[in-house]
């Protein structure tokens, strides 16, 4: 189980202030899609040379050209995403780029129907990684992914990266529920205190591996 942080910040100087104080705490390190646009995909290699000891994740949400991928593994990712509602075709063009250059593609279940469908679908394209989350706006509302982590982990044999309000107070029943990847945005990048939070939610995670 491995914690990550999602930078959606517009600036590598707000991403690196952020890291400088949480680094030690995370396992990997993602781009998110604001820093992906704004800063441009070469330009996201710095991350991974600054930091060569942690997974590093560029979030380009790939829709079309799935040569993006390749541009992201260039830029030193080890994973980036693919949306889920996209065609078999163009999912597993993503996903064998990944193969051939010896990283992942995380497959993004956002708005796809059924997501246990698809996930069983794309493991036979050849994924390994699928990731349920909620957006913004599906957070105000009240909604959490943490039913669809559940369901997806009981039925399909995939491992599971879950995203979406996730904070020091809910990610227990997120732990109980074996994700994979918990990916924390919002609860870090906003918080002062995001040194110690950080801390305290890889003590949580280390403590149920111990048991």
């Amino acid at each position: 189980m491995k914690l990550q942080i999602a930078l959606d910040v517009w600036s590598l100087k707000e991403a690196f202030s952020i890291l400088e104080e949480i680094a030690p705490n995370i396992d990997i390190i993602e781009a998110g899609t604001p820093l992906v646009v704004n800063e441009g995909i070469n330009s996201l290699r710095q991350i991974k040379e600054r930091y060569p000891n942690k997974l590093f994740v560029i979030d380009a949400k790939i829709a079309d050209e799935y040569y993006i991928a390749k541009k992201a593994f260039d830029a030193k990712a080890d994973f980036t995403t693919v949306l889920g509602i996209l065609s078999d075709e163009s999912v597993k063009a993503a996903i064998d780029i990944g193969k051939q250059e010896g990283k992942e593609v995380i497959v993004d279940l956002m708005n796809v129907k059924n997501k246990i469908k698809r996930a069983q679908e794309v493991k036979k394209l050849g994924a390994n990684y699928v990731l349920v989350h909620c957006g913004i706006d599906e957070q105000k509302s009240g909604k959490t992914p943490l039913g669809e982590l559940i369901s997806l982990k009981k039925n399909v044999d995939i491992n599971v990266a879950v995203a979406g309000g996730i904070n020091l107070d809910t990610i227990d029943d997120y732990i109980k529920a074996k994700a994979d990847i918990i990916v924390v945005g919002g609860a870090l990048i906003k918080n002062s205190d995001r040194r110690e939070i950080s801390k305290a939610m890889k003590d949580k995670i280390s403590k149920a591996e111990e048991n």
